[in-house]
């Protein structure tokens, strides 16, 4: 009656490159990190053969930099230029939904969603002769959702999925209403 699962993701790639034109005197680097982090864990509980309930926590971390330059010497003057871009998002997802498949193959599930998300981006771009630019922004939300999702499913061929969701969005303080639907026919 009971199902629990927990599951994870870690990544980081690195990218280093540079480039020396002897004959041009042009030097290129380049630097690229990407770190990413992920958490899911998982709950499932059968009442009887006809209701459940789910329930899931995510949480994901990911940062992205990218550093790159140009140094050029051409008759006896110096030009360089850089960029430094940065990208942060880290996000929390709580959802929680009633499940009922209470009469041949069709369903019903009830639902509430809540995701959380701060997200950071920095640019930064300097050069000989431009100056310096830097720009830089920053992103917090809470959204709140409720849902309500049936599976009709009047043949073995056709699978009809209406859906209703209402979103409010914290910052905004604006509410949204999104009807959906899905259908699906096996030729």
């Amino acid at each position: 009656k009971n199902y629990f699962s927990v599951s994870t993701m870690l990544n980081d790639d690195n990218l280093d490159y540079s480039a020396d034109h002897i004959e041009e005197e042009l030097l290129i680097t380049q630097n690229h990190e990407e770190h990413f982090n992920g958490f899911n864990a998982f709950y499932q509980h059968r009442f009887n053969s006809n209701w459940s309930s789910r329930l899931s926590l995510s949480l994901t971390d990911y940062r992205a930099e990218d550093v790159s330059s140009t140094s050029q010497n051409e008759e006896g003057i110096v030009e360089f230029d850089s960029s430094n871009i940065m990208n942060e998002l880290n996000t929390m997802e709580a959802k929680s939904a009633l499940v009922y498949r209470g009469w041949g193959r069709n369903t019903i599930e009830l639902g509430y969603q809540m995701h959380q998300y701060n997200n950071s981006l920095r640019f930064e771009e300097s050069g000989t002769f431009d100056g310096t630019t830097l720009e830089t922004r920053e992103t917090r939300e809470i959204a709140n959702g409720v849902y309500a999702k049936t599976e009709f499913k009047p043949s073995t061929k056709l699978v009809l999925r209406p859906h209703i969701r209402a979103d409010y969005f914290t910052n905004e303080e604006e509410y949204f209403i999104n009807p959906i639907l899905n259908v699906q026919y096996d030729f």
